[in-house]
C-alpha cells in the first residue's frame, strides 16, 4: 500500500450552546468509525488502549479533545501501514469535521469490512449531514464575533468622529494634534479606543489629514459591515450639503472607497469644506478612515 499522508485539522475551540451537541455527535460518529474498521488493521497495543478511548469519546466536550482522539484513532489504524499524521493547528469545529471527512475518506473497503455497502452510504450521509450542520454552527458563532466587534468599535466612533471633524475645519487639527511634527507626521491626542495607526499627516501642499484604521481581522464580510455602520454615523454628522461619492482605489472592496465633500458649483466652495474618505480593503484587513482639513483654509 502506498504511503498516505493524511492532514488531520487539530482544533482548539469550543463553542458553547448548540457545539457541545454537535461535538458530542462528532465523537459518537468517531467511534462508530473505529468500531467498524477490521481489527487486524489496529495495532496489538490498541486492544489495552481502547476502552480508555471509548470512554474518552463518550466524556469529550471540546474540540481539542476530538481533535486528539481522531488522532490517536488513525495513528492506530494506520501506525502498521506506516501512514504517517502531520497535525495542523485550527480553531474551529468546521475544520475538524473536515478531518474526519478525510479520515473516512482514506479508509479502503478491506479497512471496513464488518459495513455492507449500504452501511458506509449511510454512514457517508450522516457524516455530510453533521458538516453541514457545523458549518451553520460556524456561520452564526461568526456573525457573533463579528457583531460584538463592531459594536466595540462603534462605542466612541460618534463621539470621536464629531470632535476631528469638528476640529479639521478651525486651523490644522489643532486641538487634535499632539508634540511636534516629525517629518511631514504628527502624534495625536484625540483617538479611537479601537483605531491603529493614528496620525495626522501633512502632503507636499501642506495640507493637513487625519489617518486612522480599524483592524478587521483579515475578514472580509466583517470589513464591509464595520464600513456600514461607520457611514450611517458619517451621513449624520457631516454638514449640510455633503454629499457621498465613490472613489476608485484597488486596495478597497469592489476598488472604491466612498468620500463625503461639499458639493457646490463653484471648487473654490467645497475646497473651503473638509472631506471624509472611508474604504474598507479587500483583503479583510481593516476600514480606513481619512479626515481631511479644507484646501482652502480659514
Amino acid at each position: 500500500m502506498k504511503k498516505i499522508i493524511l492532514v488531520l485539522l487539530v482544533s482548539l475551540l469550543a463553542f458553547g450552546g448548540n457545539a457541545q451537541g454537535l461535538i458530542r455527535e462528532y465523537a459518537g460518529m468517531l467511534q462508530e468509525l473505529e468500531s467498524n474498521v477490521s481489527n487486524k488493521e489496529f495495532v496489538k497495543a490498541w486492544k489495552k488502549q481502547k476502552k480508555i478511548w471509548e470512554l474518552n469519546c463518550k466524556n469529550a466536550t471540546n474540540v481539542k479533545e476530538v481533535s486528539e482522539l481522531t488522532v490517536e484513532f488513525i495513528s492506530k489504524v494506520y501506525e502498521v501501514k506506516m501512514l504517517k499524521a502531520m497535525l495542523v493547528n485550527t480553531e474551529n469545529l468546521s475544520d475538524q469535521s473536515l478531518a474526519l471527512s478525510n479520515v473516512y475518506n482514506i479508509l479502503k473497503d478491506t479497512d471496513l469490512v464488518k459495513w455492507s455497502k449500504s452501511d458506509k452510504q449511510t454512514f457517508r450521509t450522516k457524516l455530510d449531514g453533521l458538516i453541514a450542520k457545523i458549518g451553520d454552527q460556524q456561520k452564526k458563532q461568526d456573525a457573533r464575533e463579528r457583531a460584538l466587534l463592531i459594536k466595540s468599535v462603534m462605542e466612541d466612533f460618534d463621539a470621536v468622529f464629531q470632535s476631528i471633524l469638528t476640529d479639521s475645519k478651525k486651523g490644522s487639527f489643532a486641538k487634535t494634534i499632539e508634540g511636534p511634527k516629525e517629518g511631514s507626521v504628527f502624534d495625536v491626542k484625540v483617538k479611537f479606543k479601537a483605531g491603529k495607526g493614528q496620525q495626522v499627516f501633512v502632503d507636499g501642499d501642506n495640507i493637513y489629514e487625519f489617518q486612522v484604521e480599524f483592524n478587521t481581522n483579515n475578514d472580509a464580510l466583517l470589513a464591509s459591515a464595520l464600513q456600514e455602520s461607520m457611514i450611517k454615523v458619517i451621513q449624520e454628522r457631516v454638514p449640510e450639503g455633503f454629499a457621498k461619492s465613490a472613489k476608485y482605489d484597488k486596495a478597497f472592496v469592489k476598488n472604491e472607497g466612498y468620500r463625503f465633500e461639499f458639493k457646490a458649483e463653484k471648487f473654490a466652495f467645497t475646497a473651503k469644506q473638509p472631506s471624509v474618505l472611508i474604504g474598507a480593503k479587500k483583503d479583510g484587513s481593516s476600514v480606513v478612515l481619512k479626515i481631511t482639513e479644507p484646501v482652502f483654509k480659514r
